[in-house]
């Protein structure tokens, strides 16, 4: 006869083998050697997501200054397995939950189904307990939309188009001021 004891132990015991095996396995879709030539392939979305973050406007957008090379090759040659994997992943799942819910193509869609579209993939991005975030960061490396985001910041703001268009740039800095106050409506300092 069974006793309720044995059956907790059996239930316990078969909930922790399917974590374990979840976690194995997400593990070992992280580390695991990333398709690099897919990047190429979704450049245009790539683009296009880059474009939603920082669009054109009386500035240059990050298509302008061409933020899809960067972040490709910021990817491809600078960043460990993990990044590499969880930005591949994250591409395919932007692509899928974009033809899942709105039935066409993130290039498809209009500016508010884009903006949309990353905005449930933030919300996705965080969890309420900071600790969580930071554990997870360890272990399975930032999330993608967090990391597209760094990427085309860094893109834009490193650009020639990007200094001397997008934000304020002084062509010969004479002097350096560590806090310079902005003016009323002015863009942040590239220089100074």
């Amino acid at each position: 006869m069974v006793t309720r004891r044995a059956v907790v132990k059996i239930i316990l015991l078969a909930i922790s083998a399917i974590v374990t095996f979840f976690l194995f396995d997400k593990w070992r879709q992280i580390i695991s050697k990333p398709n690099l030539s897919l990047l190429h392939k979704k450049k245009s979305l790539i683009a296009e997501v880059a474009e939603a973050i920082i669009p054109r406007t009386d500035t240059p957008g990050a298509k302008d200054v061409g933020v899809e090379e960067f972040i490709i090759n910021m990817i491809k040659f600078c960043s460990d397995r993990k990044t590499q994997n969880n930005f591949i992943t994250g591409l395919l799942d932007l692509e899928n939950y974009t033809i899942n819910e709105y039935g066409s193509s993130f290039l498809s869609c209009d500016s508010s189904g884009r903006s949309a579209i990353l905005t449930y993939f933030e919300s996705k991005a965080y969890y309420q307990i900071n600790i969580f975030n930071k554990v997870r960061n360890r272990l399975m490396g930032k999330p993608f939309i967090i990391k597209f985001k760094e990427l085309t910041v860094e893109g834009y703001c490193t650009s020639e188009l990007g200094a001397t268009r997008g934000l304020a740039y002084d062509y010969i800095p004479v002097a350096y001021d560590a806090c310079i106050p902005l003016e009323p409506n002015q863009r942040s300092w590239a220089t100074k």
